[in-house]
């Protein structure tokens, strides 16, 4: 299923607005024909105008999740929650990642911290919702305290098992692949 949110608010008087939206809105139609390769590049031009744009990033990680690469879906998906604290779509979608990859311990605290909501309001619709119960209770199935567990984990992380780091260019024609404001890391 493709996980995109509606078409972001526009004032006429702000061109790199429209241009955003514009090149986001292509992103999406590119996504529905599956036509990853343009769908990518047509969100990273909206990021290049936006990066805090939330509907480039969150349709960056469909594209990059329909690819099959992990590590960009979870980053677009990290950074698409930094901008919308709590949007239990998108946690729906982190828990979806991390089922397949075989982290259940880290699929049941998205499943549960989808139903919660968000900090604004914002519900799982009751398709998503039953999903997310039914996942859930197989999860509790095979491991009963599963719940308090996920919770207990992200109480109290344990150490750090391994880092990867990327960086995302806005300017991928630039050879330095640095903008004003990057930094090391």
């Amino acid at each position: 299923a493709v996980l995109l949110s509606a078409p972001v608010v526009v004032r006429a008087e702000d061109p790199a607005s429209i241009e955003y939206q514009e090149h986001a809105r292509f992103g999406r139609q590119h996504m529905s024909i599956r036509n990853t390769f343009r769908a990518w590049a047509e969100f990273h031009m909206a990021l290049r105008i936006d990066p805090n744009g939330f509907d480039a990033w969150e349709g960056l990680a469909q594209t990059a999740w329909s690819v099959g690469d992990e590590e960009s879906t979870l980053l677009a998906l990290h950074r698409a929650l930094e901008l919308a604290p709590g949007h239990p779509s998108l946690q729906l979608f982190l828990a979806d990642v991390h089922h397949r990859a075989g982290r259940r311990l880290a699929a049941t605290w998205y499943l549960l911290d989808a139903q919660r909501g968000s900090p604004t309001g914002e519900k799982l619709i009751s398709s998503d919702l039953e999903l997310a119960n039914s996942r859930l209770a197989q999860f509790a199935e095979h491991d009963p305290a599963i719940a308090g567990k996920a919770r207990e984990a992200a109480a109290s992380p344990g150490a750090l098992t391994r880092v990867c780091v990327r960086y995302f260019s806005h300017a991928p024609t630039d050879g330095s692949m640095r903008r004003e404001g990057s930094v090391d890391a």
